[in-house]
């Protein structure tokens, strides 16, 4: 067996000062390494608050464009107000007979409906927004007192439920569905026979 050396006492001392040493740097490093973990996770945690926060926010940013569109802008035939929120590029899947399908055709549906329908105000039931799409069922209301789309003023009341889609992008309305119970609406104002049997709902 060998014997273990007897170092003299300096050296000793000194040998122990530099194991002090290089443990506390071994800390010291464990203990960044630590901090910088936990620092990433917190960073990373209000990250992903402030997204959390911030989704629910832009749902009812866009939720509020589409209802003004509805409430405001096309009751009025504000068609400043409706450039400024359609995009460009916007196209309208459901243009009215004989409007083209873009932006200048959904200023021209806004003018016939000023033109065509006085009294005129959407009563809004229901808006559902998910990612950057936003449906809303809704009930058109007026009075039929001038020509649209060729048909004569009759003075007669209506009512008739809508369903629109718009998919929003940058903010602004890109694309846009709807589904409208025209034919109630013509067989209100006397365009076409009533239906025996089936009256047509008034209200929502």
């Amino acid at each position: 067996m060998w014997a273990a050396a007897k170092l003299p006492a300096g050296l000793a001392r000194l040998c122990l000062a530099a194991a002090g040493v290089v443990a506390a740097r071994r800390l010291d490093i464990v203990m960044t390494a630590t901090q910088a973990r936990a620092s990433r996770s917190s960073h990373s945690r209000r990250r992903d608050l402030v997204t959390a926060r911030k989704e629910p926010v832009m749902a009812e940013d866009l939720k509020a464009v589409a209802r003004r569109i509805l409430e405001e802008i096309i009751p009025n035939g504000d068609v400043a107000g409706l450039q400024a929120v359609m995009h460009p590029e916007v196209v309208n899947h459901e243009p009215p007979a004989g409007a083209p399908p873009g932006l200048d055709g959904m200023i021209q549906a806004v003018r016939w409906v000023k033109g065509g329908f006085s009294e005129r105000r959407f009563e809004i039931h229901q808006v559902i927004a998910e990612g950057d799409t936003v449906v809303v069922h809704c009930t058109l209301h007026g009075r039929h007192t001038g020509e649209i789309l060729g048909l004569a003023p009759t003075n007669q009341p209506f009512t008739f439920r809508q369903v629109h889609i718009v998919r929003f992008q940058d903010g602004k309305v890109i694309e846009h569905w709807a589904v409208r119970d025209d034919l109630g609406f013509l067989r209100q104002v006397g365009a076409l026979p009533s239906q025996p049997g089936r009256p047509v709902p008034g209200g929502a």
